[in-house]
């Protein structure tokens, strides 16, 4: 039985996040051939590091709305 990308997505929707974000690394990885520079993965490992600390509550976020104001804003685009 061959499965759609779609029937795919809706299986792995049923996983727990952590299962679905394991799964959704080892596919990107998959997609390139080459690794990862060391800054990629350094930045990697910072928003890694920035989303437990979110998830623990020791960091808040912003709507994203509201970022984008700020950056234009600190650009002067606005």
């Amino acid at each position: 039985m061959e499965i759609t990308v779609d029937q795919l997505e809706n299986l792995t929707r049923s996983l727990p996040a952590a299962e679905r974000e394991r799964l959704a690394e080892r596919l990107f990885r998959s997609t390139h051939e080459s690794e990862l520079s060391e800054i990629d993965q350094a930045w990697i490992q910072v928003a890694e590091d920035r989303f437990a600390a979110y998830g623990r509550g020791e960091d808040t976020a912003i709507e994203s709305a509201i970022f984008i104001d700020e950056i234009e804003d600190s650009l002067g685009w606005k």
